[in-house]
């Protein structure tokens, strides 16, 4: 068998009858010289994690933070139902984030991953590496979410986690299915008030990321069921206050979205002479809306 037949086989197999994967073949991709086979290994071995495979032999076997860098930008694309590709993470690091969320790598990985993210944006400040760099992880995240939602649990005990890049990229995984879900699946995400509680919750924290996460993931509930925001209004409502310009845009647009006239006093002064643009365009909307639907 050639090496492209042989990696062919090992991705049709993830996709498509991951119980019948070889995963010596997989193991084999993972350390072979060839990019490309490395690179079909990285996508097996994350579709497998998620199948439930014991890819404990692989994961040993990749040693990602061997590889070269420009590897870390190849994508990879599939759905679910694996016709159309509309879900693109990284492809390596959809493979450690699966990982992750199988308990096959420590969570301590996402950090590491976040790191070699922020060396292919030199051009950045340090702030917008890492932003970005954790914006990709928490996309990669989201993928494995997006692709086997019984992997919630684990995305919402990363949140959790002690370290605080592994909070910020679970954060932004949760803010990535909440607007992406519908998109793939064609109906809402499961557990959406467990979810719209949890975003909630981090709108409490003194960490202005975290904090925009859960404000941009409340959007996105909002803008595909208002209904979602109408028990935490008190908690946006106050968040029309935050030190952080991002986080009172969001607030304003989802109290835009339930035409909440209690707070119509505070948009006004936030359309009239918030500092930021964004924020006093949004204001301005949100008045507009609630206006719109007296």
């Amino acid at each position: 068998m050639t090496v492209t037949d042989r990696t062919a086989s090992l991705r049709d197999a993830a996709r498509t009858s991951p119980g019948e994967a070889d995963l010596d073949a997989l193991v084999d991709c993972l350390r072979a010289d060839d990019a490309e086979e490395r690179i079909a290994g990285a996508e097996a071995l994350g579709l497998l994690a998620l199948a439930g495979r014991d890819v404990s032999a692989a994961v040993d076997a990749a040693e990602f933070r061997e590889w070269e860098l420009d590897l870390f930008e190849r994508s990879v694309g599939f759905t679910p139902g694996l016709d159309d590709e509309v879900i693109i993470p990284r492809t390596v690091a959809f493979a450690v984030c699966a990982s992750v969320v199988t308990d096959h790598l420590d969570p301590a990985a996402l950090v590491e991953l976040v790191g070699v993210h922020e060396r292919q944006y030199p051009e950045f400040d340090a702030d917008g590496r890492r932003y970005t760099a954790v914006g990709e992880v928490g996309w990669a995240l989201a993928s494995t979410v997006i692709v086997d939602e019984d992997r919630l649990d684990a995305l919402l005990a990363l949140l959790e986690h002690d370290d605080r890049t592994v909070r910020h990229v679970a954060a932004a995984a949760l803010s990535d299915v909440a607007e992406e879900y519908r998109s793939v699946h064609g109906h809402p995400v499961p557990r959406r008030e467990e979810l719209a509680d949890t975003a909630a919750g981090l709108l409490a924290s003194d960490d202005e990321r975290l904090r925009y996460r859960g404000a941009f993931t409340l959007y996105e509930f909002g803008m595909e069921e208002p209904t979602l925001l109408q028990d935490r209004l008190p908690r946006i409502r106050a968040a029309l206050d935050d030190e952080y310009y991002l986080v009172r845009k969001e607030a304003a647009g989802m109290l835009g979205f339930v035409g909440d006239e209690a707070s119509v006093p505070e948009l006004s002064r936030l359309a009239e002479s918030d500092p930021s643009d964004d924020v006093r365009t949004k204001a301005a909307d949100a008045l507009g809306s609630i206006r719109d639907g007296e």
